[in-house]
């Protein structure tokens, strides 16, 4: 299990902000899940609050994919990759999507350590780091590193059952 140290409670400080400025600056639509744009096949949402949320009363782990409109490999991945109906029903089954902009989300990339884009993130509902990748994948190979980081987050949540017993 990872954690991100120090950086915790500067997520978990993120994550309270995004409401702040949520309940400030949107309407409660809004923040619900979208399927905006080039991605029709994933529900994302756009706030790590919300996400959060989600993440926590599911109990399924987000994954945050960062990108940003100036990106090339960005827009391949969301347009080729992400838009695959069984890839997208895959994600939608098995975690909470987050869409994120490295530019607009810098305080969250920071955090997470992204200095590159695209780049996908998995994280436990209660912020443990699962996976990280970077750069455009197709389908295939993405699906595969998604499979991965599920496999390693069930094990994960195995051992703290049984840390609790």
């Amino acid at each position: 299990m990872v954690r991100f140290g120090g950086s915790f409670r500067m997520l978990r400080l993120v994550i309270l902000t995004s409401f702040v400025l949520c309940v400030a600056s949107k309407t409660w639509a809004d923040a619900q899940p979208s399927m905006g744009g080039q991605n029709q096949g994933v529900a994302w949402f756009h706030d790590l609050y919300e996400a959060h949320k989600a993440s926590a009363s599911t109990g399924k782990p987000m994954l945050i994919v960062f990108g940003a409109s100036w990106c090339h490999y960005c827009r391949e991945l969301e347009t080729k990759t992400l838009t695959n109906p069984q890839l997208a029903s895959y994600i939608e089954s098995n975690f909470i999507p987050v869409h994120l902009d490295k530019d607009h989300d810098k305080q969250v990339a920071e955090i997470l350590k992204v200095k590159s884009i695209p780049c996908t993130v998995v994280l436990s509902p209660d912020a443990n780091l699962v996976a990280k990748t970077l750069g455009y994948e197709e389908v295939q190979p993405y699906f595969a590193q998604l499979e991965k980081a599920r496999q390693r987050y069930m094990r994960m949540q195995q051992q703290l059952t049984r840390k609790g017993q």
